[in-house]
C-alpha cells in the first residue's frame, strides 16, 4: 500500500509539473473550518535553480501557523527567512544557500506551510505571486506566478439542472 501511495504520489507531482513550469505551487486542498491542515510547496524548475521566493496571500479566515524547510531544501543547505508583510497583507518567503549550490531541474518539494482556518473560514483562493528563483551566478528567473482552490468540505458546486 505504501508503494501504491509513493507512486501515486509521483504521477500527481510529474503531471502537476507538466502544468506548471519554472514556478513555486501548492495543489489545490481542502480544510474544515477551526482546524489546521499541511500542505507542501512545490518547486518546478526548467533549469538549475540556486534559491527562490515569492509573496503569499491568504483569504480571509487562513493564517500560517507554521513553516518549514522539506528536507531536500535543507540537503542543499538552503536557509528560510518567512514574515508576515502588514502593509501587503501578505506573507514572504526566501531560501537561499550560503554556497552555490543548486536545485536541479524538475519537481520538488521544498518547504511545508501549516494552514490554520476559522472558525468561520469559507474557502477561497490562495495566490503565490512575485515568483523567483536565481542562478548559481545570481542572475534572476522569473516564475509563473499560481493560484490554489482551497475548499471547505461540503461547497460541492449544486447540481445544474438538465
Amino acid at each position: 500500500m505504501r508503494y501504491l501511495l509513493t507512486a501515486l504520489l509521483a504521477i500527481t507531482m510529474a503531471v502537476q509539473a507538466m502544468a506548471h513550469s519554472n514556478c513555486l505551487y501548492i495543489e489545490d486542498f481542502e480544510i474544515c473550518p477551526d482546524s489546521a491542515v499541511t500542505v507542501p510547496v512545490i518547486l518546478t524548475n526548467e533549469q538549475e535553480t540556486r534559491g527562490f521566493q515569492f509573496n503569499i496571500t491568504l483569504p480571509d479566515g487562513l493564517t500560517v501557523a507554521r513553516h518549514k524547510l522539506a528536507d531536500d531544501a535543507l540537503d542543499y543547505g538552503m536557509n528560510l527567512t518567512f514574515r508576515k508583510i502588514e502593509s501587503d497583507d501578505c506573507y514572504t518567503a526566501i531560501a537561499v544557500p550560503h554556497d552555490r549550490t543548486c536545485f536541479p531541474p524538475g519537481t520538488t518539494i521544498v518547504m511545508t506551510l501549516r494552514l490554520k482556518a476559522s472558525s468561520d473560514f469559507k474557502g477561497g483562493q490562495i495566490s503565490l505571486w512575485k515568483q523567483r528563483g536565481s542562478t548559481v551566478e545570481n542572475k534572476t528567473i522569473v516564475m509563473n506566478d499560481t493560484t490554489v482552490n482551497v475548499t471547505v468540505p461540503g461547497d460541492a458546486p449544486a447540481a445544474q439542472p438538465f
